[in-house]
């Protein structure tokens, strides 16, 4: 006589995946509105440059910006991202262990 070890094949179930894919439009809705929101940053930015006609002032102003800049281009992203996964993982653990 031989034992069969059974497997659950349908690992996830169907609600499982309608959040993920909710999960992956929720991240990408929040990618594109962060993407609005630097390409309208950068814009306001170089409408106030062009306002200032010294050279000096201009590269303060720039340099004054640059840090919001940076934040609208790495920080706020990897944040985003980090968020992202935390919850990712936090359903798909959940989900692994609900039939414990």
């Amino acid at each position: 006589m031989s034992r069969v070890l059974t497997t659950r094949t349908d690992f996830f179930s169907l609600g499982t995946e309608l959040r993920i894919g909710k999960l992956k439009d929720y991240l990408e809705t929040l990618k594109k509105q962060l993407e609005v929101i630097t390409k309208d940053y950068e814009k306001d930015i170089e409408e106030e440059a062009l306002k200032i006609e010294n050279k000096h002032a201009r590269d303060e102003f720039y340099e004054l910006s640059g840090e919001q800049h940076w934040d609208y281009t790495k920080a706020f992203p990897r944040i985003l991202l980090n968020s992202f996964h935390v919850m990712a993982y936090t359903l798909l653990e959940s989900e692994i262990f609900s039939d414990v």
